[in-house]
């Protein structure tokens, strides 16, 4: 469970990580602004067998989440992007889409904040 708020899992609304509300507002809508495309790249990315393009998108999906999510999302995506580097995407196949769950569970999450 995210920090901060019980309500949550991948979200950390805590401190607002480190940024004032309005700015971490900002931030989160960026991020669902952005999010989602990166996330349809993974799944394109698995349907393709294409390593290259996970990989990208994981690197993105990596950087974004450690700001705003407190538990493993972000280690977890480093961990696939580096396994990719020796592993084919059937290999790997189970993981990436624990991480686009996640992902989605963390935009769902996002939205729910920006709405209340």
């Amino acid at each position: 469970m995210a920090a901060g708020n019980g309500n949550y899992r991948e979200l950390d609304t805590s401190d607002f990580a480190g940024f004032s509300h309005e700015d971490y507002c900002d931030l989160l809508q960026v991020y669902l602004d952005a999010m989602p495309i990166t996330v349809a790249t993974l799944e394109q990315a698995c349907a393709r067998d294409d390593a290259g393009l996970a990989a990208r998108a994981l690197h993105k999906l990596k950087s974004n989440t450690s700001y705003i999510s407190p538990g493993d999302l972000s280690a977890c995506c480093d961990e696939l992007e580096q396994r990719l580097k020796t592993e084919s995407i059937a290999d790997v196949r189970a993981a990436a889409e624990d991480i686009v769950i996640r992902c989605n569970t963390l935009l769902d999450e996002i939205r729910r904040f920006l709405e209340g």
